[in-house]
């Protein structure tokens, strides 16, 4: 730490990179304690930050981290899973501006373990876990990424106010790169159930585009919802069951970063509709 802090002191910038071997913690017969970074690493990023204040930290994982401390204190963080031999080179071509950073998390980055559940609780509607049902403030949100443009969001439309169960509704939005460079969005809808007989996800991912925008660019995004998917398994009646309910139409930058909601009302089905489920195996 101390030799890592002596080199920053006299960089224009510095680059941190921290995270795990792929093969070491990052495999299901293993289990972290917590969520923190490796105390040595830990230990390492803030003495190279204390030594020259321009830190960027470089994170690669096989998992999230809770790095507040950085995210409080750093001006940059970037987060990349394991890559191959060309990994190197794709982390410099975003650190250096050469590339927009279009991914978006497929996961909540939780702010500490405390958010978790016991590491034996399964049950996530109980124990409000995921970004299905969590009810704090993630660290970062399920579909978070940041990008080097701006984008707006404006005029959310639906192809319709009301609908039955089969069909699918369009949800338009207009999207605008207003930044002075090209960026990629992630334009995503959920959904949230106002009124049920059960407890019901706070949002829930039901489409998303990607998009390329040049500076100035503006793009019509038309999602869609597929309103048979707004049912819940009903285990009394062993059967899919869609209410009749208005549901929120929730369009934005991930989970929580909502810019634009609608309405949409949905007729249930008269009777449940029963499934069968397939398994190659044969298991149950």
């Amino acid at each position: 730490a101390a030799e890592a802090a002596a080199l920053a002191a006299d960089a224009d910038v510095a680059v941190v990179t921290v995270g795990n071997h792929p093969m070491v913690n990052g495999r299901e017969t293993e289990d972290r304690v917590d969520l923190a970074l490796p105390a040595r690493q830990e230990a390492m990023l803030r003495a190279v930050h204390a030594a020259n204040p321009r830190t960027v930290l470089v994170l690669t994982s096989s998992y999230p981290y809770a790095i507040g401390w950085a995210q409080q204190h750093l001006p940059a963080v970037l987060w990349s899973a394991h890559g191959g031999q060309e990994h190197g080179r794709a982390l410099a071509d975003v650190l250096l501006g050469d590339a927009d950073p279009a991914g978006r998390l497929t996961q909540t980055w939780y702010a500490d373990t405390a958010d978790l559940p016991d590491l034996l609780d399964y049950d996530v509607i109980g124990a409000d876990s995921t970004y299905l049902y969590f009810r704090g403030d993630p660290l970062y949100p399920f579909g978070h990424g940041l990008s080097y443009a701006h984008f707006d969001y404006a005029d959310l439309r639906l192809s319709v106010d009301t609908a039955t169960v089969g069909e699918t509704v369009e949800v338009s939005v207009d999207v605008t790169n207003s930044g002075s460079r090209p960026g990629v969005e992630v334009v995503q809808l959920y959904t949230r159930q106002r009124r049920s007989r059960v407890k019901q996800p706070l949002r829930q991912l039901r489409d998303f585009d990607r998009i390329t925008l040049a500076p100035g660019e503006h793009r019509t995004v038309t999602l869609r919802l597929h309103t048979a998917e707004l049912g819940w398994w009903d285990a009394d009646r062993g059967a899919l069951v869609v209410e009749d309910a208005t549901h929120s139409v929730l369009v934005g930058r991930s989970a929580t970063d909502v810019r634009l909601v609608g309405a949409l009302a949905v007729r249930g089905d008269a009777a449940p509709r029963s499934t069968r489920l397939h398994s190659a195996s044969g298991a149950r």
